[in-house]
């Protein structure tokens, strides 16, 4: 299903009013339907990583972006999603803002 999920155009690009400042990365990420969700910025994708709505399965696209991609296919949200693993398992929340600044363009 991710597979197929993953052929999917990507989806339609927002309005202008909808657009986020030009260097932060909007994200979307696919739900086990292959339901595209989003906008999100990065804080808001590590806490879907934290909440288990994302994981490193998950497709994500940004614009410029040709196709969806899985999480851990992405360095920056890799590195993301390992910061958030290390949180859930007590670690702490390091590297948010790395991360950030590795998606920002």
């Amino acid at each position: 299903a991710r597979q197929a999920a993953r052929a999917q155009a990507a989806p339609a690009q927002p309005g202008a009013a909808q657009r986020a400042a030009p260097t932060l990365s909007r994200w979307y990420y696919q739900r086990p339907d292959g339901s595209p969700l989003g906008p999100f910025g990065v804080g808001e994708m590590q806490a879907a990583m934290l909440a288990g709505d994302v994981d490193g399965m998950t497709a994500v696209w940004k614009e410029a972006m040709p196709a969806w991609l899985e999480l851990r296919e992405i360095p920056a949200l890799r590195g993301l999603f390992q910061a958030a693993q290390e949180t859930l398992r007590g670690g702490g929340m390091g590297g948010e803002e790395e991360a950030e600044a590795e998606v920002e363009e």
